[in-house]
């Protein structure tokens, strides 16, 4: 590849770990588990970070994972964050484990909220008609017509109407 004035133009590569070192902030200073080193590049829409090693995208903390600790190679597991920051990258604040010790550690720190109801992205109803439902079986409309009038299938209404279902609403 030439330059603009001819000459030809010598692309270094520069290591992995030069490119991710430069782009973590030391300095923080939050975290329950001492201070965390933040990732300053470019995050995904889910908190995490990655970036490009080979054409390649890694995230940034499995690699921190395997700077920090080169004798304990994740071989498939998971890395995990003591410190629950998803953007920390410092080697003491992660520990491998599996995809049930992820999801323990997820659940033992409360960060698990299960999508019920109209909060569940295939919900066909409002918590307010499931209490419309409700109201209208116990003025004796039956579980077909309430099917009907909410564009639902009469089981699904029995569900609701008898409390197996949407049990969240009062």
């Amino acid at each position: 590849v030439g330059s603009r004035c001819g000459a030809p133009v010598v692309r270094r590569r520069i290591a992995p770990e030069i490119r991710f070192w430069a782009r973590v902030d030391q300095s923080c200073g939050r975290g329950p588990h001492g201070d965390c080193w933040e990732w300053t590049g470019h995050r995904e829409p889910n908190g995490y970070a990655r970036f490009w090693i080979g054409g390649k995208r890694v995230q940034v903390h499995r690699f921190s994972y395997e700077l920090g600790h080169p004798n304990e190679p994740l071989n498939g597991l998971f890395a995990l964050h003591h410190c629950d920051n998803r953007i920390c990258v410092r080697p003491e604040h992660l520990f491998k484990g599996t995809k049930t010790d992820n999801n323990l550690d997820r659940d033992r720190k409360g960060r698990h909220v299960p999508l019920k109801g109209e909060r569940h992205g295939n919900a066909k109803l409002t918590d307010e008609q499931v209490r419309m439902a409700r109201s209208w079986w116990a003025e004796g409309v039956s579980q077909s017509e309430i099917g009907r009038r909410l564009g639902i299938r009469p089981a699904t209404a029995h569900t609701i109407v008898r409390h197996k279902g949407w049990k969240h609403v009062a």
